[in-house]
């Protein structure tokens, strides 16, 4: 059985297991940055159960800053490997655009690390275009694109 739900407070330690086996050492998050994350009063964390155990989870926040219509931001999205091909990913960032949208997003952005063709070839499918190369964003020689998407019938 799948199911996508709400994170709980007892998933955490699952959570920061699964992003060191998606991310390498400077890239995944360490405790206290996932805890932030998770815990941030504009953000979701949706959790992803196949068969009783977590199999993935992603993180998405609202940006309201500023003057215009707030922006969606996809801050991590994790798989573990076993899962990864059958559509799970797909299901759960579209739930995290959805509660993006309920927020009042009209963009969402990402950013993935520019050597991470199978992560950039997922989103580009899902919609998401190139709007910029971030020169070491993930330490020194690690560069990241951040990608965006309009949200429907925003031009």
């Amino acid at each position: 059985m799948v199911q996508i739900r709400h994170f709980q407070d007892s998933d955490f330690s699952e959570l920061l297991k699964i992003d060191r086996a998606c991310f390498e050492p400077g890239i995944a998050y360490d405790e206290v940055a996932l805890d932030y994350f998770v815990r941030q009063i504009y953000s979701h964390t949706l959790v992803l159960v196949i068969d009783s155990k977590i199999a993935g989870f992603g993180i998405a926040a609202i940006s309201r800053h500023r003057a215009r219509r707030p922006t969606g931001h996809i801050i991590t999205l994790d798989l573990l490997e076993r899962v990864q091909g059958q559509g799970h990913g797909r299901s759960l960032l579209r739930r995290l655009e959805a509660k993006l949208e309920q927020d009042g997003a009209a963009e969402i952005v990402l950013e993935v690390d520019a050597r991470n063709t199978q992560a950039i070839g997922f989103y580009q499918k899902m919609g998401y275009l190139e709007k910029q190369r971030l020169r070491n964003y993930y330490g020194t020689g690690k560069d990241a694109l951040r990608m965006g998407r309009l949200l429907e019938g925003q031009t």
